[in-house]
């Protein structure tokens, strides 16, 4: 398995979590892979009572670039509903903005 740029591992009682950092371009899909069959053979050096390990993807390019809150002393709950509903529709329009 290539191309890590960090680890890090966080446990606590009963539980233990280790994260792997890969480079920028490399095929999560062909890790993923390669992760999964290397918790399987470990699986069967932990405890019996165990749970199975899992795995879990995370793709930074899923989250929100930017957040925008609407708030107002003046204007009620309905209005600044429809204005954030008004300004999201426009972001939207932004071309390369997924959603908004």
């Amino acid at each position: 398995m290539g191309n890590i740029q960090e680890v890090q591992s966080i446990s606590s009682p009963e539980n233990s979590m280790i994260i792997l950092q890969f480079a920028w371009g490399t095929d999560m899909d062909a890790i993923a892979i390669d992760v999964r069959e290397s918790l399987d053979q470990v699986g069967r050096f932990l405890p019996d009572d165990a749970s199975a390990p899992s795995l879990f993807k995370f793709d930074p390019s899923m989250m929100p670039l930017m957040s925008v809150a609407v708030g107002s002393d003046e204007h009620n709950l309905v209005e600044l509903q429809r204005l954030g509903e008004l300004v999201a529709q426009r972001l939207e329009r932004v071309p390369g903005v997924a959603s908004a």
